[in-house]
């Protein structure tokens, strides 16, 4: 009679970007281990964890790079509460390994393997290294990267153990039908879709834009994906209609870029993977308020590749480029190029790839 399945802890958050590689992990480890996702109760990761039938464990977290002596004590001593859960989740549950996808909860998570002799790996989703991962980097026994040119800048102990692996994303991505998607979201097979998407959190300035798209009269043949974020939605006036799709959130993300033209949106690194997997070109519009520019970092690798556009959101005001975009979605030559070099941005198949080093390490006892 078998025994039990081994144990993998995945753990990331603060943003779905952090979370969705972890869930995309899931998807291909969970025929090999059984899985536990740890995470802050309060960010985006537990509902997601529970919608895709992890069990959850609760593990306090907050960045430490907080103003005020205030803030600064609060932060340390929540870190602090966040060991001492990581530490005794791990003593009970007894993982074969730990896998961190980034973001504040990962620190605490990954640290406390360290300390117990838990073999730890880490995802570095962006185009350098997050605060968490540059911690504990040092402690990992491999470090995926989901830009591969982020090797040549570590220092040679952390290249030595960096495999160039790609971000993963869900099964779906890349997978669904452009036509069935279309019919399935009310929209015309013929005329050029563009989907807005201001991240997990949504945007206050692509909101703007997408107003003022949905209100050009030089964009009557334009069908919009608009996915407002939920803090905003109840501030965007402009409603569905026939042509027209516009969601707080957009459940189904698999769909929404097959159906689309050209995507205008944030550039975190779950956003530019999904993009790569499904070929669609876009307008990328770093976020201002993201640490270290690493947003910015990722837009450049993928207008290096000729997958995207670099735009400031300072410069989305500019009445000039509503007309580029349009002008850009009216060029079918150019939106084909753009999809080749988008796919080359990053490696596609990331999940594939890091499930089956995970499977080889941890079951066939290979180091």
């Amino acid at each position: 009679m078998a025994g039990p399945r081994p144990l993998i802890v995945l753990t990331g958050g603060g943003t779905a970007g952090h979370v969705s590689p972890a869930l995309a992990l899931a998807e291909r480890l969970g025929g090999h281990f059984d899985l536990v996702f740890a995470g802050s109760p309060y960010g985006p990761e537990k509902g997601l964890a529970l919608a895709a039938g992890l069990t959850f464990v609760p593990v306090a977290a907050a960045g430490l790079a907080r103003k005020g002596l205030m803030a600064k004590g609060r932060a340390l001593a929540m870190t602090g509460w966040g060991l001492a859960q990581a530490a005794a989740h791990l003593r009970r549950l007894r993982p074969r390994a730990v896998v961190g996808t980034g973001g504040y909860v990962s620190g605490p998570v990954g640290w406390a393997a360290g300390q117990l002799g838990v073999p730890l790996y880490l995802l570095e989703p962006d185009a350098r290294l997050g605060v968490a991962n540059r911690l504990l980097a040092a402690k990992a026994r491999r470090l995926f990267l989901g830009f591969p040119d982020l090797a040549d800048r570590l220092p040679e102990a952390l290249r030595a153990k960096a495999v160039s692996s790609g971000l993963p994303v869900r099964r779906a991505i890349g997978q669904v039908d452009r036509n069935q998607a279309r019919r399935q979201m009310g929209l015309d097979s013929e005329r050029p879709v563009l989907l807005i998407v201001g991240g997990s959190l949504g945007s206050a300035a692509l909101n703007r834009m997408a107003e003022r798209v949905a209100a050009a009269r030089e964009a009557a043949d334009v069908q919009l994906i608009w996915a407002t974020g939920r803090r905003y939605r109840a501030e965007v006036s402009t409603g569905a209609g026939p042509g027209r799709v516009v969601v707080p959130y957009l459940d189904d993300m698999a769909s929404a870029l097959a159906a689309a033209d050209l995507a205008l949106t944030r550039a975190g690194a779950g956003t530019v993977a999904e993009l790569a997997q499904s070929g669609l070109p876009a307008v990328l519009v770093p976020s201002p308020n993201v640490s270290d520019d690493q947003q910015l970092e990722n837009a450049r690798r993928v207008e290096a590749a000729g997958g995207g556009l670099v735009l400031a959101e300072e410069d989305l005001e500019a009445a000039a480029t509503l007309t580029e975009i349009l002008a850009l979605l009216a060029d079918r030559q150019r939106l084909d190029a753009m999809s080749a070099g988008m796919r080359r941005a990053v490696p596609v198949g990331a999940a594939e790839r890091i499930a089956a080093i995970l499977i080889e390490d941890l079951l066939e006892g290979r180091p």
